[in-house]
């Protein structure tokens, strides 16, 4: 399987009212999957363009700031699925282990805030590489010919624990929607997302 994504995703950050920020990222992607015997490899690359923006006050003094910029992201990784543990015992269908490598590298402008000059901040430009290694277990059945559920627990080598289940339909012998939902964790920080995909085999 070879395929190209497009997503579009925003976040909004609110702090107690007098600071806060977003995030607007468009990416756009190719990945694939190969099969071996019953192994599996994964792998996508990509690139995102981001827009950031952000803003702190400090309404007793009538003082605020606000402030956006751009960056761009660079990505690759790939992942390696045993073959389906079935193999090993009857209770374990639809379960595979996975080891994966991935790269990441981002670019943030250098950014001057706006506004009171006396709290006006200025950020140096970020230029930044990550080299991530995961292992994990991933979880796939398929419920009856058209839908199927999924999910996956992971660890890296960052400290960040995923977790994510899915749910698909397959519209047409070439088509299928799916519904994912996400939680990451990195020590006491959380971030999660609900993601929507549509696909079109060719």
């Amino acid at each position: 399987l070879l395929g190209w994504q497009y997503a579009h995703a925003t976040a909004t950050m609110n702090g107690d009212g007098t600071a806060g920020g977003g995030l607007v990222k468009d990416l756009f992607g190719v990945y694939g999957v190969k099969s071996f015997d019953d192994w599996l490899v994964k792998f996508d690359l990509g690139t995102s363009f981001n827009n950031y923006s952000s803003y702190h006050t400090l309404p007793a003094l009538g003082l605020g700031n606000t402030s956006s910029g751009n960056g761009q992201d660079y990505f690759g990784s790939a992942r390696l699925y045993t073959p389906d543990l079935l193999n090993a015992h009857p209770s374990l269908e639809g379960l595979r282990a996975f080891v994966g490598q991935g790269y990441e590298h981002n670019s943030i402008n250098g950014i001057t805030e706006s506004g009171s000059a006396l709290t006006a901040m200025t950020y140096n430009p970020v230029n930044a590489q990550t080299w991530t290694t995961e292992a994990g277990l991933g979880y796939y059945h398929k419920l009856d010919k058209d839908w199927s559920i999924g999910g996956e627990l992971s660890r890296n080598n960052r400290d960040q624990n995923t977790e994510i289940v899915s749910l698909s339909y397959k519209t047409t012998d070439n088509s299928s929607v799916m519904l994912k939902a996400g939680s990451q964790q990195t020590g006491a920080g959380v971030n999660n997302a609900v993601q929507a995909w549509a696909r079109i085999n060719f």
